[in-house]
């Protein structure tokens, strides 16, 4: 994938959508930038709006959930404007949701309203308190925040923490930091950091659902005494074997370089790097910026972060 290089405007779309497993969708870009959908077309409102933005470096497919591409995001670089549009279950648009650092309006419901003064931002949910109200029951009463610094002049996003929680899709590596969770087809991974008698850097790794159901192999935990480069996949060549039809061949890799950890997505070695099928997400227990084409899930939705 090649790395996306943001240009001067200074909107941002959000593009929201329910997952479906029952339709795919593929966007092949060819060298020239043009794209062509392959398989069904129902999707085609909402493929137009990744089509509008940067053709060059998008993606090299929209398969499904994902848009696996890297991004570099100048972070000082100042987001005026975003644009939500909601999609159902069968990937049909229900609204369009326009946000700037001062209000919310819809263009479908009878919503205009200012930010809070005092917190900068709005809430979404499926309860009448929420700033926002979005039908689904995937959704917690208030599943997130959607604010506004006006400090770094950009859009952040943070979890309710009520639910099911909202998760943003890794596309580059991330340093792993104490407490972080990592969702991950059929569980969800809790990280904390520490170090061992020897001086090493000891990762603990808790895969909550096995934890939850009482299952072996449940915890586990290394330093870089004795793994410099570590394997999660459902692959028995892997470091720690996950069973499970879901779980790539390897679907993540650990690897401790500048005195941390990080974790990748899929496969990284020397001689290949492939990203797993589902991918990994994060969940925004703690504000995250929105930049330019990132991907969020909360309940049955997905969510598209894009500059206009």
């Amino acid at each position: 994938m090649g790395n996306y290089i943001p240009n001067d405007n200074k909107n941002l779309i959000l593009t929201i959508c329910c997952a479906s497993n029952d339709n795919k969708n593929t966007i092949n870009v060819k060298d020239n930038s043009e794209y062509k959908i392959t398989e069904n077309t129902e999707k085609k409102d909402f493929v137009h709006d990744i089509e509008k933005f940067n053709k060059e470096r998008l993606a090299r497919y929209y398969n499904y959930n994902y848009l696996s591409t890297k991004i570099s995001v100048n972070e000082s670089k100042v987001i005026n404007l975003i644009l939500l549009k909601i999609y159902n279950k069968t990937n049909n648009l229900i609204d369009e949701i326009e946000l700037n650092q001062n209000f919310i309006s819809s263009k479908f419901k009878n919503i205009n309203k200012n930010f809070d003064d005092k917190t900068k931002k709005i809430s979404f949910g499926k309860d009448n308190s929420s700033d926002y109200i979005i039908d689904d029951n995937s959704i917690s009463p208030i599943q997130f925040y959607i604010g506004y610094n006006e400090i770094k002049k950009n859009f952040y996003i943070i979890d309710n923490l009520s639910g099911t929680g909202t998760f943003i899709k890794l596309n580059q590596e991330i340093k792993i930091e104490q407490d972080m969770i990592i969702s991950f087809c059929v569980d969800y991974m809790y990280f904390t950091l520490n170090h061992s008698i020897d001086g090493y850097n000891e990762l603990t790794i808790k895969f909550l659902n096995k934890v939850k159901n009482n299952e072996k192999d449940s915890i586990i935990s290394f330093d870089n005494k004795k793994y410099l480069r570590f394997t999660i996949g459902r692959s028995d060549k892997c470091d720690y074997q996950y069973d499970d039809d879901s779980v790539s061949k390897v679907q993540c890799t650990i690897i401790f370089q500048n005195n941390n950890w990080y974790l990748y997505d899929g496969l990284v070695c020397n001689l290949e790097k492939k990203v797993s099928t589902n991918g990994l997400w994060l969940l925004t227990n703690k504000s995250i910026n929105l930049k330019n084409q990132m991907i969020l899930k909360t309940g049955d939705m997905k969510i598209l972060v894009f500059e206009e």
